[in-house]
């Protein structure tokens, strides 16, 4: 279920539309956050309908609901970290980084692995 979770705020972020308000240090949504077109090479219409159930449709409410939960920082266990600090949109959707810094500033064992096509992945 989890997945699941994170995988509706990461298509929801990769298409959302809403406004620029955040909270905490949060990297704040710039223009790489933006939606952009589904008629984009790389990114065929059939596999993103594909991917979206049809008992489930989006709707522009639930890409603001999974835009803002992106960015908030009380989802993590300090209300000190987001998503998008690790998962930031500017750099390809990672950290770039050897090992990723969570909580408490700590480093963790490996880095933020991008969230592009996460929508995809299927276990």
């Amino acid at each position: 279920m989890r997945w699941r979770i994170a995988t509706f705020c990461c298509a929801a972020l990769l298409t959302a539309t809403v406004s620029n308000g955040t909270l905490g240090d949060a990297p704040k949504p710039g223009p790489s956050a933006e939606p952009k077109s589904l008629d984009q090479p790389g990114l065929p219409r059939d596999l993103y309908e594909l991917s979206v159930p049809a008992d489930n449709p989006q709707t522009p409410e639930k890409i603001a609901l999974g835009k803002t939960l992106f960015f908030d920082t009380r989802l993590s266990a300090d209300n000190s970290t987001a998503c998008a600090t690790c998962h930031k949109p500017d750099l390809g959707f990672t950290d770039q980084l050897a090992t990723s810094k969570g909580i408490r500033d700590q480093f963790g064992h490996r880095n933020a692995p991008t969230i592009l096509n996460a929508m995809f992945n299927v276990t």
